[in-house]
């Protein structure tokens, strides 16, 4: 049995709107703002998190402890798995470079709690599945995972997942390389680049990799917009109508759209 949740599927809502939101890295208090402007309804809607809640921004405790929300629906970042790592790591060597690597990528703010407290946080981190398949209420099916997907294959993934393999798990939470490809084809069409499109679900959402603005690649979709950057920005899609909505530090009101990036031909990636 793995020792913890790898793939959580989830039913459609027949209640109210669902949405997701890319990597908040702290910022829980511009993710409450925007969803006042979007007018979430904590009693019917359902907020899909691609991971990254914590470092680099102002709260990482209370962005952690959204997850825990009965609305929010998260799975695991690298930052998560990089608490995870630091808190637990066997050893003083492997440790200290663990907490090292932790706190260079952000990791400082937990120097000040409790051992208490932070024995909680990395209880909510630990629970967060690796990646999530959600039914919509239209009947499409979308996949949810931080990072990449081996081969841009879900059934692939969801297969090595359930098995724990060590290097999937590293590859859901790390890869950048779909998301560098879809960089190069934003400059425009090319035979050399081939957008990836990912097999055996209808649309993926990805965070990770900070973009310029959301994209909208074959049939992903790149949702971290750097909100710890200083033009970056906070976005939430609504997985109905595939409205996105990203809110910038110095802007009166969110921004809204995709930034469709250039396909080349329909391949598994």
């Amino acid at each position: 049995m793995t020792k913890y949740e790898t793939m959580r599927h989830v039913e459609p809502n027949r209640h109210g709107r669902d949405y997701v939101v890319g990597d908040v890295h702290g910022h829980a208090r511009r993710l409450r703002q925007l969803l006042r402007w979007i007018d979430f309804d904590t009693e019917c809607d359902r907020l899909f998190a691609l991971g990254d809640f914590i470092d680099r921004g102002p709260d990482s405790e209370d962005a952690l402890r959204l997850s825990a929300e009965s609305w929010v629906y998260g799975i695991r970042g690298n930052h998560e798995q990089m608490m995870l790592d630091a808190l637990t790591a066997d050893g003083r060597r492997r440790r200290g470079q663990a907490v090292s690597l932790w706190q260079t990528n952000g990791g400082a703010w937990a120097r000040r709690l409790s051992r208490e407290t932070a024995a909680a946080l990395r209880a909510l981190a630990a629970a967060l599945p690796i990646a999530l398949t959600l039914k919509t209420a239209t009947g499409s099916v979308v996949g949810l995972v931080h990072a990449g997907v081996p081969g841009g294959d879900w059934t692939r993934l969801s297969a090595r997942l359930a098995a724990d393999e060590a290097e999937t798990v590293a590859e859901a939470l790390w890869s950048r390389d779909a998301a560098y490809t879809v960089m190069r084809a934003l400059r425009g069409p090319s035979p050399d680049v081939e957008v990836p499109w990912v097999s055996g679900i209808d649309r993926v959402y990805h965070g990770h990799t900070p973009m310029p603005y959301p994209l909208a690649a074959a049939n992903t979709r790149w949702l971290d917009t750097g909100v710890f950057m200083a033009d970056g920005g906070l976005s939430v899609a609504a997985l109905d109508d595939d409205t996105v909505w990203t809110w910038r530090a110095d802007a009166a009101a969110p921004e809204t759209g995709w930034r469709d990036v250039p396909t080349v031909r329909r391949d598994a990636w």
